[in-house]
Parts: structure tokens; sequence; C-alpha cells
């Protein structure tokens, strides 16, 4: 665990100017590779960059605007065990086509979350394992 080797010289908003600490179980995660950098950055940023494809086309454009439910449903999953502070984190779309940049819904998201069913028996897994291993 990383700490500062003397607490007095520490400032109380620190938090400000590096961001709140992200829980251990994260950059285990992180470490793991079981979770990529791509998803915990526009949490801390506060923005998703679209960076512009090698050939831009109608279909790259409307694949993109698909992926934004997919994206808050994966972020909203990722906020849901951690501290409040980042439940109300905003996070911005930046594309370069578009001007307007549009905020991920966490909202919409959130409550569903919250009602997932975390814990689950054995036999409840090798069931939904099965049935996505048939759709493949």
């Amino acid at each position: 665990q990383c700490e500062p080797s003397s607490n007095e010289r520490v400032p109380n908003d620190l938090h400000d100017l590096v961001g709140p600490r992200l829980p251990s179980d994260i950059y285990f995660c992180l470490s793991q590779g079981i979770i990529s950098a791509q998803v915990i950055n526009p949490l801390l940023r506060g923005e998703l960059l679209e960076m512009p494809p090698l050939v831009d086309s109608e279909e790259y454009r409307k694949i993109l605007n698909d992926l934004i439910d997919i994206r808050s449903r994966t972020l909203c999953l990722l906020i849901f065990p951690l501290h409040y502070q980042f439940s109300s984190i905003e996070v911005k779309n930046i594309r370069w086509y578009d001007k307007n940049h549009k905020t991920l819904g966490f909202s919409a998201h959130y409550k569903a979350v919250s009602e997932l069913m975390w814990n689950f028996s054995a036999a409840t897994y090798e069931k939904e394992r099965s049935r996505q291993a048939t759709k493949q």
C-alpha cells in the first residue's frame, strides 16, 4: 500500500490535485489484466475521447452511438462499489466529428446495477455458461 512517509506534511486537499484514491481491488484487477486502464481512464479524467479512425464512415459513427449504452453500463458497474465521490462524476463523450459533447448517463443504469444478484450458485453459473456457449 502506498502511503506518505509523513502525514503532517500532506495537504488536506491533495485529492483535488491527484484525484481520489481508488480501492486496492481496482489496482489488483488492473495488475492481473481483469480490467483495462481504458475502462478506468474515462472515470478518472471525466471524459471519454473517441479518436478518429483511419477511414471515417457513417457505419462507424453508428457503431459509436450504439457503444454509448454499453460504455455507460460498464462504468456504472465499476462505479457502484466505489466511493460515493465516483457516483457523482460526469463523463463526457468527446468525438472528433461532434462539437456537442454528450454526457454518459449513469442514472438509468445505476438502479439496475443495484438490483443485480451478485451471489449465485454453481448450478446457476453452469446454466448461464452453457447458455452463452450455445450462442457461439
